[in-house]
């Protein structure tokens, strides 16, 4: 009877020791699991900010319009400009903004009258310039009106 009890309790620490076996190999996959997936996403991350180099180093040196597209790649913080001008306006817009090396993206919509307004997205670093820019156009606006009042 006593080789019964040692026999079981033999059995169950050897049941006991391969449960815990199998326990420390799902620990130790699951660990490799998150490492690997922690160095994955390391390098899409790398791999992101290379892409974005790239595209900010490709628009270095542009100025003037460029599509929405190409000003969202650059991965800069990017804001709508609170301007909307005409067909004619927009011509002074670009000339200044090439001037003054301004890289921007437009947005155009028809209106009721079948009138284009433009609506300008920039970086937002070059509000400085926009606002720049819309001062002088309406100084420019201004010696039109004196002029032709005259």
């Amino acid at each position: 009877m006593a080789e019964l009890g040692n026999d079981t309790s033999t059995a169950a620490f050897r049941l006991t020791e391969r449960v815990l076996a199998a326990f420390l190999a799902l620990l130790k996959y699951l660990v490799e699991r998150h490492d690997r997936k922690i160095d994955r996403e390391l390098k899409e991350a790398q791999i992101d900010e290379l892409k974005s180099r790239t595209v900010a180093s490709s628009l270095d040196g542009r100025v003037g319009y460029i599509k929405i597209k190409e000003l969202l790649k650059t991965g800069e913080p990017l804001v709508g400009a609170n301007i909307t001008l005409n067909d004619d306006q927009m011509k002074d817009f670009a000339y200044y903004a090439k001037k003054y090396g301004l890289l921007y993206a437009a947005l155009s919509d028809k209106t009721v009258t079948g009138e284009k307004i433009h609506t300008f997205l920039v970086r937002e670093k070059d509000l400085n310039i926009v606002k720049t820019i819309s001062d002088r156009m309406a100084e420019d606006l201004n010696i039109d009106k004196l002029v032709k009042h005259k």
